[in-house]
């Protein structure tokens, strides 16, 4: 698509539809920035998800055992009762450390066992009670 543009950017500034002078240029500019920016998004989003390519492919997943602290945020939504929840924070048993993951309907304070992605952060409840109230039992 930038290639595209780049190809086509004189039939773009010399567009006799434009009536000042700058307006193509604008226009050619916004273009530009507009199509750089969704493709640097989506190669960073592509980039992290290719680092963890090997591992899915040899289904070597990280496992841990934690407990959620917090969500990393909570927003109201429409309706006061059903809030929306970013991506919770857990506490790793024995080390102490917090990280990150992206596991969906997760219960703050209940400990799981969880397999994840080392650089995209998803995660898989392998053990515990979710949200709903669903055990999930190891396999």
């Amino acid at each position: 698509m930038a290639l595209l543009i780049i190809l086509c950017r004189h039939k773009i500034l010399d567009d006799s539809q434009y009536k000042e002078p700058g307006t193509g240029k604008i226009v050619f500019t916004f273009y530009v920035l507009l199509i750089s920016s969704c493709l640097m998004f989506c190669s960073y989003k592509f980039v992290v998800f290719f680092f963890d390519l090997q591992d899915v492919k040899q289904r070597n997943f990280e496992e841990i055992t934690a407990t959620a602290i917090r969500y990393s945020w909570v927003r109201e939504s429409n309706s006061p009762n059903d809030p929306s929840y970013g991506p919770p924070i857990f506490e790793i048993t024995g080390t102490g450390e917090k990280i990150k993951l992206s596991a969906g309907l997760i219960k703050l304070g209940e400990t799981y066992k969880l397999i994840y992605l080392k650089h995209s952060k998803l995660a898989e409840v392998v053990e515990g009670t979710l949200r709903n109230g669903t055990k999930v039992l190891p396999r």
